[in-house]
């Protein structure tokens, strides 16, 4: 069967997002507060509006194996779902003459348009981060530091993802699911390996032997609106923290597919 064919029931994006609350992880949830408040002023109903655009992107994203741009309404020719409601948004824009969309919701469309909305919002979710980042218990960094190796960051994942069912194989984690699917988890260190600003922890999945279509992320932020703030690395204690965070959200989100049938 092939990858998008199992991925278009998909729909689990606020059980994805559950887990990662119920396990002590919310930096998202400082991101999607300073969000909501903004929305308010857009008018009743904006909330839940956005609610419902990240809702049905996170499953336009999954069910076609990340190969969409939801906002544009651009789609790779293997389509797993593609929502009625965010094609209605879209159509609701060009008629106003807009032409192609670059955000559907009028927040988003603000930040992109309005540099000075976009800044105090940025600032905002920023502050709200260091506040929810001050609260958490700040544990040892177990020798995790802004200039660890790969070897080091993915053997800190390994732990966390080798008792859901992966196994280790150089700097990476494997693991097969009993629906076929197969997950490959890494780290990936860009232009300056020697400082570590950015975690750049990547997910790949894939059916089978079939080495395309695959889904290949290093933000989970499409499926859980501002995880990528647990990439940001200022100190030490973040890489920890920051691993931590994507190890969870890995496993929440690898179960989530698993579950899915193959039949």
């Amino acid at each position: 069967m092939p990858l998008v064919e199992i991925l278009s029931s998909w729909n689990a994006q606020r059980d994805v997002q559950k887990v990662l609350e119920i396990s002590g992880f919310n930096v998202h949830t400082a991101y999607q507060r300073i969000m909501h408040a903004q929305a308010l002023e857009y008018g009743v109903g904006a909330v839940e509006a956005l609610e419902m655009v990240w809702a049905e992107s996170a499953k336009e994203w999954v069910t076609c194996a990340g190969k969409v741009n939801s906002a544009n309404r651009l789609f790779h020719a293997e389509v797993g779902y593609r929502s009625a409601y965010l094609d209605e948004l879209a159509d609701q824009q060009r008629a106003t003459g807009q032409g192609v969309a670059v955000a559907l919701d009028p927040l988003q469309r603000a930040m992109t348009f309005q540099g000075e909305i976009a800044t105090r919002v940025r600032n905002e979710v920023m502050a709200a981060i260091a506040l929810e980042k001050a609260a958490v218990t700040r544990r040892d960094p177990k020798g995790l530091s802004r200039g660890s190796s790969i070897e080091d960051l993915v053997s800190h994942l390994e732990p966390g993802l080798v008792e859901f069912g992966f196994t280790r194989a150089s700097t990476r984690l494997k693991w097969r699911s009993g629906n076929g699917l197969r997950f490959e988890v890494g780290v990936e260190k860009k232009k300056r390996p020697s400082l570590l600003f950015q975690l750049q922890v990547f997910f790949k999945v894939w059916h089978q032997d079939n080495a395309r279509p695959f889904i290949y992320a290093t933000d989970f932020s499409a499926i859980v609106p501002g995880f990528k703030y647990y990439s940001i690395i200022q100190d030490d204690w973040d890489v920890r923290y920051g691993l931590d965070a994507c190890a969870c959200m890995i496993r929440a989100f690898s179960r989530s597919l698993s579950d899915l049938s193959a039949d």
